[in-house]
């Protein structure tokens, strides 16, 4: 089901994904970066962390975004 971006926050904290606001806002950042077009290097372990915690909500920063918000990954509103 897709998310909507203002929703990944509280998404990170109810499913126990993170258990900070800080994670989830890191996450969060690394979840706007991505749709704005960044490629992460795959390698840093900070992105590891932060796209794992993406991963368990069904988004892959790893792969390119589309920009088409009809994505089954994350709708951008």
């Amino acid at each position: 089901m897709p998310i909507k971006l203002l929703d990944v926050h509280s998404r990170l904290l109810a499913d126990g994904v993170v258990t900070s606001d800080a994670s989830a806002n890191a996450s969060l950042i690394y979840l706007i970066r991505w749709s704005e077009g960044e490629v992460f290097d795959l390698h840093k372990s900070a992105v590891k962390v932060n796209r794992a915690r993406l991963r368990r909500l069904g988004i892959d920063i790893g792969k390119p975004f589309c920009g088409d918000s009809s994505v089954p990954d994350v709708f951008l509103k």
